[in-house]
């Protein structure tokens, strides 16, 4: 796992178990994640702290129309210009809806 991994939390003990987002930084045994899609791939943007084995990467991140525009107002909120660019791109592509 490192900083830009796409992350789900595995953590059974987590209110966040299922949760999908992104990492920030690492600093062994911890990492801080921007959490960007719920449970239920419903959009959110929640910044947590935790421990690392809490996490599994999973680079396979659907979107679905649906929540594709949150994200974006996510990258924009945080002034992340590479995520914003990737996501409009995917969505002009016709890419919503598959797997990243």
């Amino acid at each position: 796992m490192e900083a830009g991994d796409w992350v789900r939390c595995i953590s059974i003990r987590s209110s966040y178990c299922g949760w999908t987002g992104y990492v920030e930084w690492i600093k062994p045994p911890e990492c801080k994640v921007i959490l960007t899609l719920d449970d239920y791939d419903r959009p959110v943007r929640i910044e947590r702290r935790a421990l690392m084995r809490d996490f599994v990467v999973d680079n396979e991140i659907f979107l679905t129309d649906e929540n594709i525009d949150a994200l974006i107002d996510i990258s924009l909120d945080m002034r992340d210009e590479a995520w914003f660019r990737d996501l409009v791109k995917r969505r002009e592509r016709g890419k919503v809806g598959e797997t990243l």
